[in-house]
């Protein structure tokens, strides 16, 4: 058997130990809930099959209430007793399962999870404001109550009424909740947990380098507050921070990283470890290419060309090679910021400016890139007729963003946004997932650090390199085959620090 919890020292940090000695010694206080069963040792919960049932939990100042669905039984349990739940099944609903998991884990204790009201109200209606309890409790079930875990047990059966296999009408949303949301909060919760190391003596340089004014240094700071214990930055990912599903990273924000390479060399692997660094290469037009449907653009991508390279030598009558970024930069990035502001809306005048030429040369070439790509027009008229007339939009996966007035060039290009940015978010939690519950990712070490816009950042043993690249961009590239017939396409890197390629020494 185990040692206890509480004199172990496998912690993941010093604050899981601070946490714990807190809890310790906690016992049942009074509490605004007005009937409840105190569970006093794991023998209790077992006799009452609490393990083998959905039940609704809700973390408070000294336990966790528990809810029991059959019944409406109500019971508690207090922290010190959790350490002794290891090898117990517990089948979660919640308001926050991501931190459940992660208050679980303080213990040692892994949980099962079945729903999740937060993320199933952000499927359900991306566009409510006040996604706190109080606030969806007060927008759904309108009555009063004072329990928070009656009020999470009553948003529930709200939900899943509407999340239901057999609800034909959001038989869309119920599949993209089930296979993608809902298993991604465990990714989710477990890179939050692991976190990714500080070189804290290269911060502290890197800090001496700057005055207190500077951007760099107001973002180095941040980094040093956030440290914990063992060097290690436990940034907040939040998984539906936008209406079109896409994640963003808080506290500290590593998707807003100073734009040099010593910033992020302040970010290493484990001792004996690799950063493995895998990005999707031109994503966001091959989902555009997806949806339109364009002949020419899925062939190109099928040949397993370069689409802007492509398109530049036919626009000016070049060979294919002599538009290839390393022969000739100047003229496939005006090539590709064109083709890309069609999808983004970028005015004539600002690109005009941003790429050195005339006006009538960025009409030129954008009239150019329509009528060889004629299938993208379509596309967006389609795509806005269907925002006004079903007063949505929705992704490849089913993914819906609600449009109540579309009338403006501003609501024309959100529209259009929802489909390629959304179908890019579900891809890359499709992805997570499978790369999480990879055996033999796991059983080579790998662990997922986080995400960045397209990027995946791993950290893998050494010798272990090679074997996990291979099955990495097998699962990013091939897992969503059955979904897109654009292939998916990754560059991946191998790392000594996350702005440093690693090199095999001689």
């Amino acid at each position: 058997m185990r040692d206890n919890i509480f004199q172990s020292d496998n912690l993941r940090t010093n604050r899981d130990r601070e946490l714990l000695n807190k809890y310790k010694n906690n016992k049942p206080k009074s509490s605004n809930h007005k009937t409840f069963v105190s569970i006093n040792s794991i023998e209790e919960f077992k006799n009452l099959n609490l393990n083998k049932e959905k039940l609704c939990l809700c973390i408070e100042k000294d336990g966790i209430f528990i809810y029991r669905l059959k019944d409406n039984s109500l019971f508690y349990i207090p922290n010190f007793l959790l350490s002794e739940f290891n090898n117990i099944e517990v089948y979660s609903i919640s308001y926050n399962i991501k931190e459940i998991i992660k208050y679980f884990n303080v213990f040692d204790v892994e949980i099962k999870y079945c729903w999740d009201c937060y993320i199933a109200s952000r499927v359900l209606n991306e566009n409510v404001s006040d996604t706190t309890l109080e606030g969806l409790y007060n927008l759904y079930i309108h009555e009063g109550d004072s329990q928070n875990i009656i009020k999470i047990y009553k948003l529930y059966k709200f939900q899943e009424k509407h999340l239901n296999k057999n609800n034909t009408k959001n038989k869309e949303l119920y599949n993209l909740y089930r296979n993608i949301e809902l298993p991604c909060i465990r990714v989710i919760a477990n890179m939050e947990l692991d976190g990714i190391q500080v070189d804290k003596e290269y911060l502290y340089k890197l800090l001496n380098k700057y005055t207190e004014s500077d951007y760099d240094y107001r973002y180095l700071n941040n980094l040093n507050k956030n440290l914990d214990d063992n060097n290690y930055i436990h940034s907040t990912i939040n998984q539906y921070a936008a209406v079109t599903g896409r994640m963003s990273i808080s506290n500290p924000n590593l998707q807003n990283i100073p734009s040099t390479k010593e910033a992020r060399d302040l970010f290493i692997p484990a001792e004996g470890n690799v950063f493995i660094s895998c990005d999707y290469s031109q994503q966001e037009i091959r989902i555009l290419a997806e949806l339109c449907n364009d002949s020419k653009m899925i062939s190109i991508f099928q040949e397993n060309k370069d689409i802007y390279a492509e398109l530049a030598s036919i626009i000016f009558n070049l060979p294919y090679e002599d538009c290839l970024e390393k022969n000739n930069k100047d003229i496939r990035n005006k090539t590709k910021r064109i083709l890309l502001s069609i999808i983004y809306g970028v005015g004539y005048k600002s690109l005009a400016e941003q790429l050195n030429c005339s006006i009538e040369e960025v009409k030129d070439i954008k009239n150019k890139i329509l009528n060889i790509f004629n299938n993208i027009q379509k596309f967006e008229d389609k795509t806005i007729q269907e925002a006004i007339e079903n007063k949505y939009v929705q992704t490849i996966f089913g993914r819906k963003r609600r449009f109540h007035d579309v009338n403006t060039n501003r609501e024309y290009r959100q529209a259009i946004n929802s489909k390629i940015q959304g179908t890019g978010a579900d891809i890359l939690k499709f992805v997570l997932i499978k790369l999480f519950n990879n055996k033999e990712l796991q059983n080579l070490g790998v662990k997922i650090i986080i995400p960045i816009h397209d990027e995946i950042l791993f950290e893998c043993p050494i010798e272990n390199r090679e074997k996990a690249k291979s099955i990495i961009l097998n699962i990013m590239e091939k897992s969503i085959v059955d979904y897109l017939q654009i292939p998916m396409k990754c560059d991946i890197i191998f790392l000594i620090k996350w702005g440093t390629p690693y090199v095999e020494s001689e």
